[in-house]
């Protein structure tokens, strides 16, 4: 509610559409999935970071050094190179990153 508000900021990675329209679309199917990707992506006040060759080559090392999984790396990494150092995700995997705090929502 807060970030629609423009109370406080809020940026994703794009993988973060990916997640949500695969996972609406694995369980509920093509069509609602479709909707929640329209609805995401128009989601008041939320910014979509952009995707840079530095942000994959940062989620490799983030995977190797931490051993993380590919996509959360990858979301630790686009933070991380757009100067974030607040992730909000119940997934305790970012907890192993002393550079990332993590907050549950």
């Amino acid at each position: 509610m807060e970030i629609a508000l423009g109370k406080i900021e809020a940026y994703t990675s794009p993988l973060t559409w990916d997640e949500v329209t695969w996972i609406v679309r694995r369980i509920l199917g093509v069509d609602i999935s479709l909707n929640r990707g329209r609805r995401f992506l128009s989601f008041p006040n939320l910014k979509l970071l952009a995707i840079k060759r530095t942000n994959v080559l940062k989620a490799q090392e983030i995977m190797e050094k931490y051993e993380l999984k590919p996509r959360d790396a990858f979301h630790a990494a686009t933070a991380l190179e757009n100067k974030i150092r607040t992730i909000v995700s119940y997934d305790e995997g970012f907890d192993k990153l002393n550079m990332i705090k993590r907050v549950e929502p």
